[in-house]
C-alpha cells in the first residue's frame, strides 16, 4: 500500500511528516537502506529542509516545528544518513529549541511536553547523539521525562496537564529507553512453528540477518542486568496494559 501511494519524486502525498513515517516503515518492514523506496523518499525528504535547519509538517517553506523534524530526523538517519550535513542541521536546530527545564515544546517559544520531548530525544538517539547530554539550565530531556512520572506510573503530558496518558507513557518509554524508530521487523511464526528473526527475514536481508537470533528478553536478562527505576517499570506496565488492550 505504502509502495503504491509513494510518488514518482519520492514522496506520499508531497508532505514530509507522510514521507519520514513511510521511511520508518519501509525500514521496519525490512527494506534496506539501499532500497530504491528508501532512498528516493530520503531524498525527497533532504530537499525539504528549511533554512534554520528544521522541517515543517508539510513541507519546506512552512513554520519548523520540533515535532515535525524530529520525525524526518529519524528518517533520514534510518535511510543511511546519520553522518548527513541535514541531519547535522536539523540537530542544532533541535538543541535551539530546548527550554530551561530541559523538555521541549510542540512549536518555537512554548512550553515543554512530554510527547516533543520524547521525540525530540528519539530524534537524537538517531543522529548519533545522547540526550542525557544535551542540556539546558542543567536538566536533560530525559531528566524532563522523569520529572513527570505520577505516583501510579504514567507519564504526564507537561506540569499542568495528564492528557492522553497512556499514548504519552508509550512514547516517553520509548524515549527513555534510549530507542529510536524504525522498530524492528516483527517476528512471524513459519508453518513449522519457528518464531524469531531467522522466521522473519526482511526483502533483500542475507544468510546472516535470517540466522541471527536473540536470548529471550535481549541482552539486559542476565542476572547482572540493571534493574529500571520503579517509576519507569509502573510506566512500563502502564503502556503494557494498554498495549494489549488495543491489540486484543
Amino acid at each position: 500500500t505504502v509502495r503504491r501511494r509513494q510518488r514518482s519524486d519520492g514522496s506520499l502525498s508531497e508532505q514530509v511528516n507522510w514521507t519520514s513515517f513511510a521511511v520508518l516503515a519501509y525500514r521496519a518492514a525490512g527494506y534496506p537502506a539501499s532500497s530504491s523506496p528508501v532512498r528516493r523518499a530520503a531524498s525527497w525528504l533532504a530537499g525539504q529542509q528549511n533554512r534554520d535547519g528544521g522541517f515543517n509538517f508539510a513541507g519546506r517553506g512552512g513554520p519548523s516545528g520540533i515535532d515535525d523534524t524530529s520525525a524526518p530526523v529519524q528518517a533520514l538517519a534510518a535511510a543511511g544518513r546519520r553522518g548527513s550535513g541535514a541531519v547535522a542541521r536539523a540537530v542544532a536546530f533541535l538543541r535551539g529549541q530546548q527550554n530551561g527545564d530541559g523538555g521541549f515544546p510542540l512549536n518555537r517559544g512554548g512550553g515543554s511536553n512530554a510527547q516533543s520531548a520524547a521525540w525530540a530525544a528519539q530524534a537524537l538517539v538517531a543522529a548519533g547523539r545522547s540526550p542525557a547530554a544535551v542540556r539546558r539550565g542543567g536538566r536533560s530531556p530525559l531528566d524532563y521525562l522523569r520529572s513527570l512520572i505520577a505516583p501510579d506510573g504514567s507519564v504526564r503530558y507537561s506540569r499542568t496537564s495528564g492528557q492522553t496518558p497512556v499514548w504519552v507513557t508509550a512514547q516517553a518509554l520509548t524515549a527513555l529507553a534510549g530507542k529510536a524508530f524504525p522498530l524492528g521487523p516483527v517476528r512471524r511464526a513459519r508453518a513449522g512453528g519457528a518464531t524469531g528473526a531467522a522466521a522473519a527475514a526482511p526483502p533483500g536481508a542475507g544468510a546472516a540477518a535470517r540466522a541471527k537470533g536473540g536470548g529471550a528478553h535481549g541482552a539486559g536478562a542476565g542476572a547482572g542486568a540493571r534493574q529500571a527505576p520503579p517509576g519507569l517499570v509502573r510506566a512500563a506496565a502502564i503502556a503494557g496494559l494498554a498495549a494489549g488492550y488495543l491489540l486484543d
